[in-house]
């Protein structure tokens, strides 16, 4: 369990979703919804943004579902390093394009 009780009686039992959900929305006033959208976009930060990182901790079969959290920002500066690194392969002397 990733979340585990402190207290005497259940010392070291994991704790249920109803329990966790009571817990983060007494101390912060967060949903835990919220807490996992957190959670995911630290690890995008954390790992310059290793879609398949996230997507493993998000438990989420298409890689879409977990551009989601890719914030609009962060997506264009994406789709603008996609680009350049496109860019190069048209530069290449050898490069030809094959034709329809």
């Amino acid at each position: 369990a990733v979340f585990v009780a402190l207290g005497n009686r259940s010392r070291g039992r994991g704790l249920s979703a109803q329990s966790i959900y009571n817990i983060v929305k007494a101390r912060g006033g967060w949903h835990p919804h919220q807490l996992r959208h957190g959670a995911i976009e630290a690890v995008l930060r954390g790992s310059n943004n290793s879609l398949p990182l996230a997507q493993a901790l998000a438990g989420h079969i298409d890689p879409a579902s977990t551009m989601l959290y890719v914030g609009r920002a962060e997506r264009r500066r994406l789709e603008a390093e996609a680009v350049r690194l496109m860019g190069g392969l048209f530069q290449l002397a050898e490069f030809k394009p094959s034709s329809a």
